[in-house]
């Protein structure tokens, strides 16, 4: 059971890594406010994928702006595409959640 919980620690983390290396690559210091804004915004929008996703927007957004304040296209092409990256983190680490509980049905039933 230990196990379990090291990998179901290992795939929730693995979303938030991604989250962070997407970032890393764009905002260089920055990368955990990201982070940081997906936490908030799945805890404000309790929409599943809706809020982490418009989280990770925003605090994309507002790690941009905290070089240069003003908001221009480039900007907001950013802070997409690190958000499109961050869902494929989440796609990641629900897949991998799922596939343990599916393992974890699997091996209670035989």
């Amino acid at each position: 059971m230990l196990c379990f919980a090291l990998l179901w620690l290992v795939a929730v983390s693995s979303g938030f890594i991604i989250t962070a290396s997407a970032g890393q690559q764009t905002l260089g210091q920055n990368s955990w406010i990201p982070v940081l804004g997906a936490l908030v915004g799945a805890i404000v929008i309790p929409i599943p994928f809706l809020g982490a996703l418009m989280g990770v927007f925003m605090g994309a957004l507002f790690a941009l702006c905290l070089h240069d304040p003003q908001l221009t296209r480039s900007k907001v092409d950013l802070a997409l595409n690190i958000t499109f990256k961050s869902l494929f983190g989440l796609v990641l680490e629900v897949s991998a959640v799922i596939a343990m509980l599916f393992s974890l049905l699997l091996l209670a039933i035989f």
